[in-house]
């Protein structure tokens, strides 16, 4: 469809010119004839620069890098915006070689996220009942168990590491901008046809922008960075309705993979990202 309105753009610019050639060849014999034939050309020009500059759009539109690029940029911008927004989290572990379980670990919780400022997790206690928060602002990581105070610090950062399973660092792949920052720098990205996420409503869930990123094979990337890279956001506005996470070499913490899917955009009070957020008396 691009190719044939650039090709019908090309032959309105080819007859405007042979409109204007003929206009200059013919003799004027009056002032008003002249008048009328400069008129002629500043029409045809000015068609002609029209004409030239939509063809030029039609162009870069057309080329896939580039529209692989403004997918980027437009992800980024609606990832780093600090509208509070809530996910659906899932990760996924291997079991460690000899183990007798074949059944695989995961953690299910809730996401909540504060572009690339703050996040929040709340998940099921391991060895309890009851739930377990944990989060990072630009203050540092914190740690609330299921019984006892909050932790903050260095302390916090240990526990968080101890409930993801030895995780190297303190859930960088929790927040979102972390990853998707790195799409261009890291990763091999192509952009696929729209299409529907394979989880949520399909009443609630749009029709999507899909795009893969495949960590490229250099010996400088970081240990905790994904393998694949699969988002489907927004269109229009680049907001991740799902986003997976998948590791194909095996990490410390064994994580094979982070599913995040889009649940609400909510205002959250300020402190919420906050330790202090977690009080009694702060409902969930």
């Amino acid at each position: 469809g691009r190719d044939e309105q650039i090709e019908r753009a090309m032959n309105a610019i080819r007859t405007g010119t042979a409109v204007m050639r003929s206009s200059t060849v013919a003799p004027s014999s009056s002032s008003s004839k002249a008048a009328s034939t400069w008129s002629r050309r500043a029409v045809v020009w000015v068609t002609t620069a029209v004409l030239l500059v939509s063809a030029a759009l039609l162009m870069q539109t057309a080329n896939p890098r580039r529209q692989v690029h403004a997918a980027i940029d437009q992800i980024k911008q609606a990832t780093a915006s600090t509208d509070d927004r809530e996910y659906r989290v899932t990760l996924s572990f291997r079991r460690p070689d000899g183990a007798k379980v074949e059944v695989e670990r995961k953690i299910e919780g809730t996401l909540f996220v504060r572009g690339g400022e703050a996040f929040v997790v709340r998940a099921p206690a391991l060895l309890r009942s009851g739930d377990v928060w944990f989060g990072r602002d630009r203050d540092g990581a914190w740690f609330k168990p299921a019984v006892g105070p909050v932790q903050a610090g260095p302390g916090a950062v240990l526990m968080q590491q101890r409930f993801l399973r030895g995780s190297e660092d303190s859930a960088p792949f929790l927040q979102l901008t972390t990853v998707i920052n790195r799409l261009s720098e890291s990763y091999d990205v192509r952009l696929f046809a729209p299409e529907m996420p394979q989880r949520g409503s399909p009443s609630h869930t749009p029709v999507c922008q899909h795009v893969l990123g495949t960590l490229r094979a250099t010996a400088s990337q970081a240990p905790w960075l994904p393998d694949q890279v699969e988002i489907h956001a927004e269109p229009g506005t680049g907001k991740v309705i799902r986003l997976l996470l998948a590791w194909n070499h095996e990490t410390v913490s064994l994580l094979k993979q982070v599913e995040f899917d889009f649940v609400e955009q909510s205002q959250k009070p300020d402190n919420w990202y906050r330790p202090e957020g977690r009080s009694t008396s702060q409902p969930d």
